[in-house]
């Protein structure tokens, strides 16, 4: 845990608890050039996983194919969910006024 707070200012995270359920969004304000490389390796690790992961559930296989994994600034977004264009473009309001 101490990686974490070395290289991130902010992480905001939503998960669904029903573990039939892919949904997850991620979002990590990174401290640096460096945290947000660093933010943006891990999150394409964990997105391999659930790729992994997800494989044998049809729906929840495609909202995993259709995610979204964005830099804006020092953020990084990461969005497994049914709307992740709806999930971009709140983050991008978010973001634009930085």
């Amino acid at each position: 845990m101490v990686f974490l707070l070395t290289i991130l200012n902010r992480a905001m995270f939503y998960y669904s608890t029903d573990e039939k359920n892919a949904d997850k969004i991620i979002i990590l304000e990174a401290t640096d050039s460096q945290g947000l490389e660093k933010s943006e390796k891990a999150l394409a690790e964990y997105l391999n996983s659930q790729v992994n992961s997800w494989s044998g559930i049809e729906s929840e296989s495609k909202k995993v194919e259709n995610h979204i994994l964005k830099t804006y600034g020092n953020f990084v977004m990461f969005a497994i969910c049914s709307n992740p264009d709806k999930v971009e473009e709140i983050f991008n309001k978010y973001c634009e006024p930085l």
